[in-house]
């Protein structure tokens, strides 16, 4: 299913139940291939994955090459953080490295990269790296683009630093054809780009290669983001160009190209106020509450509640470019309406409005989602922004209508209406009337979408300076950390996802727990629930009795429950399925509810 892209969730739950109670029978093939599918297909089940994680931890000596960049791949994809899993894989590919005669393919090498990266499991100085850049130095004449891509985008997000290594990769890049670079698409291009940028300085043809990437793929991005065009054909075009991003060292050369003043990085003395607000705001504890009437763009608190706590940022769900929901933006603004022609007293003929806030991605309005015959099936927008103020463009099979810098940008657009209509009336279009800036900072570089909607605003309003400045999330995610206190227990809320995920995750060699069990009766179905591996079941034990040869040990079921932000949790940290909250009424408009 997974080689043909056909997936039908029905097929799949059928599946994988008779899988769960065969993941004895499996080899080291067997399972790595199973884990390359789920991801492939994009189907989660982390009940599954649990067990097959603990299965190859048994089973990790016979694991080949490709059988470790296979399950690596797929569990960073899943964003299954698997620490023990990881562990073990790591060593037994840095066992493989260390053995010439051992085929670690371009492939495998890239995979392994990535993968570690972007769950943060690779740290600059890891074996693993080291292993990997020595063997992709002896095969670089075999890498594809895209191998190429990946492997640096990993390298450079792990913050591995080997001035040989980068240069002796620029010195081979910069002596590529014209014909090696066409094969190559934007995102590619950027990864490889970025990673070379800070160590190839000086290097015989790296202005060449500068110049046609920015011919290729900057420049091209910025003339379609200025065209007209429909939501539709909007979305083709950048899903067609596959530059979904400037990257961290070159989104300034995108935003000078499109008329956005750049005011740098979370380092620079322009961002370092926005940049202490928005890092105050972080450190908030969030207490998410149920607000009937809605909240005011200037509450802290609700805001603040949209995204996840610091446990969950920095720890459960760590990696190393955010998902769109742990993303809030400072956003600060002084604008001036014309409010009459031609009158002498100016200060009677215009009103001023300053912002000065913190802005989170709003949360997007779906409803569930299934595949049937590899097609989505019964998927519903429900954010209620189909009209919105900004055109943006599915990515990823991603909507961007609710990220932080639309969301940013409306929130201005819809004061500068707000002037508009308490004004009085005048014959000069409301563009050519409202002057003044708008600044924006971001933690993490915006997307290609988000970049289209700074544009649109830049059209808009002609006379408002557009700012921005933006961080690296891997950057800001260090600066959270350092000024994080793990002890603090206002942060160690999770959400239900996240909890069942730490709980999974923290011990393999643990049963599932009965809560969870209950919250996949609907995933799964009853008659899969007896079928799950447990201490006595006779499936898949604890890992470190099936070394010994021995069975595992049952773990305690809470049995009590206590009153948590209004809802019913067991001891264990679970929601109670028998005990739920009363239903939630509807947020009134122009107000923004919180779903977090």
């Amino acid at each position: 299913f997974a080689t043909l892209n056909y997936r039908d969730d029905l097929v799949m739950k059928r599946i994988n139940r008779q899988a769960l109670a065969r993941l004895g029978e499996f080899e080291a093939q067997s399972l790595a291939n199973l884990s390359w599918s789920m991801a492939t297909m994009r189907f989660k089940d982390d009940v599954l994955m649990h067990h097959v994680a603990k299965e190859s931890m048994c089973k990790m000596h016979n694991f080949s090459a490709q059988h470790v960049a296979n399950t690596a791949w797929a569990y960073a994809t899943l964003g299954r953080r698997a620490g023990s899993l990881f562990t073990a894989l790591e060593g037994r590919a840095v066992e493989l490295l260390g053995d010439e005669s051992v085929d670690f393919c371009p492939l495998d090498l890239a995979l392994c990269a990535w993968a570690f990266a972007w769950l943060d499991h690779a740290g600059p100085n890891a074996p693993l790296l080291q292993g990997i850049a020595r063997t992709a130095l002896r095969r670089m004449p075999e890498f594809s683009t895209q191998q190429l891509a990946n492997m640096l985008w990993g390298f450079d997000h792990a913050n591995y630093r080997d001035n040989g290594f980068y240069v002796e990769l620029a010195r081979w890049c910069c002596s590529r054809p014209l014909s090696f670079w066409n094969r190559a698409n934007g995102e590619e291009m950027v990864s490889i780009m970025t990673a070379l940028k800070p160590y190839a300085a000086g290097q015989q043809g790296w202005t060449d290669l500068e110049q046609l990437f920015s011919s290729t793929v900057i420049q091209p991005l910025g003339v379609f983001l200025r065209q007209e065009t429909t939501s539709e054909g909007y979305s083709q075009g950048l899903r067609r160009m596959r530059t979904y991003h400037a990257g961290a060292l070159y989104s300034s050369w995108l935003f000078k190209s499109l008329g956005v003043a750049y005011i740098g990085d979370a380092d620079d003395a322009r961002t370092r106020p926005s940049v202490d607000e928005l890092v105050d705001f972080y450190l908030l504890p969030p207490e998410p509450r149920w607000l009937p009437d809605g909240y005011e763009d200037d509450d802290v608190q609700a805001n603040r509640a949209e995204i996840p706590s610091l446990l969950e940022l920095l720890d459960v769900k760590r990696r190393v470019q955010p998902s769109s929901h742990f993303i809030a933006l400072h956003l600060s603004a002084s604008l001036e309406l014309a409010t009459c022609d031609g009158e002498e007293d100016s200060s009677s003929s215009s009103q001023q409005i300053r912002i000065c806030r913190v802005v989170p991605t709003r949360p997007p309005r779906k409803s569930g989602l299934s595949f049937v015959r590899g097609e989505k099936f019964e998927e519903r927008d429900n954010s209620g922004d189909e009209d919105g103020v900004l055109r943006t463009s599915k990515l990823r099979d991603y909507n961007r209508k609710h990220h932080a810098e639309v969301t940013a940008l409306t929130q201005v657009a819809e004061a500068i209406e707000a002037l508009a209509s308490s004004a009085t009336s005048s014959e000069t279009p409301l563009a050519e009337r409202v002057t003044g800036w708008v600044e924006l900072f971001v933690p993490h570089y915006p997307c290609s979408s988000c970049t289209g909607a700074l544009v649109q605003f830049t059209e808009r309003y002609p006379r408002i300076e557009v700012r921005i400045g933006h961080d690296d999330w891997r950057h800001w995610v260090r600066r959270l950390t350092e000024r994080w206190d793990p002890a603090d227990v206002r942060h160690h809320g999770l959400s239900i996802n996240a909890r069942q995920l730490r709980d999974l995750d923290q011990d393999l060699g643990s049963a599932i727990p009965e809560a969870y069990k209950a919250a996949l009766r609907s995933t799964l179905g009853d008659a899969a629930l007896s079928m799950l591996p447990s201490d006595s079941s006779g499936g898949v034990t604890d890992v470190a009795a099936r070394r010994n040869g021995a069975g595992g040990h049952s773990a305690q079921a809470a049995t009590q429950g206590v009153v948590e932000n209004g809802a019913h949790v067991q001891t264990n940290g679970y929601p109670d399925p028998a005990l739920q909250a009363p239903p939630r009424g509807p947020a009134a408009a122009p107000k923004r509810q919180s779903f977090y």
